[in-house]
């Protein structure tokens, strides 16, 4: 099981809407699926942006930064979403996500 987060567990400024809430989504899958995987991320990941490890966040993707840059191109970022949704259709897993209101809940 891979987990990530967004948002941030402490309750500093989390009267803030964006501050709020955290979310917690984790893969599920064979462990025999995870080399074919890990293998087709790291092309993925060089092919587009020179490197295997370049980890993925989603506000550098969206704003092209720092390695991301390519992608304000949009024949890049059409080519790059095309070939990661052709990925992430071609794998077997189960995703579970928990969203926490951190002001309901302390």
């Amino acid at each position: 099981m891979y987990i990530d987060e967004v948002g941030n567990p402490g309750l500093g400024q989390s009267n803030h809407p964006n501050n709020q809430f955290l979310s917690l989504t984790g893969l599920i899958t064979e462990l025999d699926n995870v080399p074919a995987i890990q293998n087709q991320m790291d092309t993925l990941k060089m092919n587009y942006f020179g490197s295997s490890n370049v980890i993925f966040h989603r506000n550098d993707i969206e704003r092209g930064n720092g390695v991301f840059l390519p992608l304000l191109n949009q024949q890049i970022r059409q080519s790059f979403n095309h070939e990661l949704e052709g990925l992430l259709a071609s794998w077997n897993f189960t995703l579970v996500t928990v969203c926490m209101d951190k002001v309901s809940f302390w």
